[in-house]
């Protein structure tokens, strides 16, 4: 029997949950597929994984609603009652955490799974399952190393962090997180060049001159967003937001070296320490 992975949320969301997958292959030798969810939100996202070559699932919508009322009587069983649910159907904490593993590979899977512990063992597949070749769609980084300088990318999330009331649970990096960020990479690499990517360019370019011959890399108006996470992924070091879309392009780099800093809180509240997203060797900074 096949499991079914329910695919939502943006790019690095996604990523998340065909990593699971691909952690429950591994563990169970399930066979798995990626049902598209990316519809099933308050706002509509497409699916971003073609690039990487994985297939979805495409539901008719009499079958969406019936997994879809599967999935919300399994949480309200598990998160509401108390009550014990049946391992087929494997849904993520409401509050998310760590769950530990099902007794067995089940056929029904829904959640973030936004835990490092998940991906224990599983980055060499994960590199070779996220990986696009830049220079087969026209991007390179090429052009921005001078004389082998080492490139920090720098990653500031706002999108509807900032514009969205019903997002106001996520925090916004401020100018100050970012300059402390450089600075303390500076410490242990002094040549770095400062390479910024943001989904709000203007502001980047206004609020974030940390250096005199740093990199702006603004998206073309069309540009898919795996284009930008490559290109992240293709730097040395990090500094990234508290978003999954740079956790993913600081976690698959295969820098031997490589440093990266994350906010030290990862929602309002929330310290990132707390919940399990980052791997122990990277720096939290406030």
């Amino acid at each position: 029997m096949k499991t079914w992975v329910l695919v939502r949320g943006g790019l690095g969301n996604q990523m998340f949950q065909v990593a699971y997958g691909a952690a429950l292959k591994a563990r169970y030798g399930a066979e798995v597929a990626y049902v598209d969810f990316s519809q099933d939100a308050r706002v509509k996202r497409d699916w971003g994984l073609a690039p990487f070559g994985i297939e979805r699932v495409t539901l008719s919508p009499a079958r969406w609603r019936l997994v879809r009322w599967v999935v919300i009587g399994a949480r309200r069983l598990q998160d509401r009652a108390g009550l014990p649910v049946p391992d087929h159907v494997w849904v993520e904490p409401e509050v998310g955490g760590w769950r530990p593993w099902p007794q067995r590979a089940p056929w029904l899977v829904d959640g973030y799974w936004q835990q490092v512990r998940y991906l224990e063992g599983m980055l060499p597949t994960l590199r070779r399952l996220f990986a696009v070749d830049l220079r087969d769609h026209g991007a390179s980084v090429t052009a921005w190393r001078q004389a082998a300088r080492p490139l920090v990318a720098l990653h500031a999330r706002r999108g509807d962090y900032v514009s969205d009331p019903a997002a106001a649970m996520h925090l916004v990096c401020d100018v100050g997180y970012y300059h402390r960020a450089w600075e303390h990479l500076r410490q242990s690499v002094p040549d770095a060049r400062l390479v910024v990517f943001s989904d709000d360019p203007q502001w980047a370019r206004a609020n974030l001159q940390f250096a005199e011959d740093m990199i702006f890399a603004t998206p073309a108006a069309d540009q898919p967003a795996w284009v930008d996470m490559m290109r992240m992924r293709a730097c040395d070091h990090f500094i990234i937001s508290n978003s999954s879309y740079s956790w993913w392009a600081a976690f698959l780099a295969e820098g031997p070296d490589k440093r990266v800093v994350a906010p030290d809180h990862w929602l309002v509240g929330v310290p990132t320490s707390g919940i399990g997203i980052c791997p122990e060797d990277w720096t939290l900074l406030r």
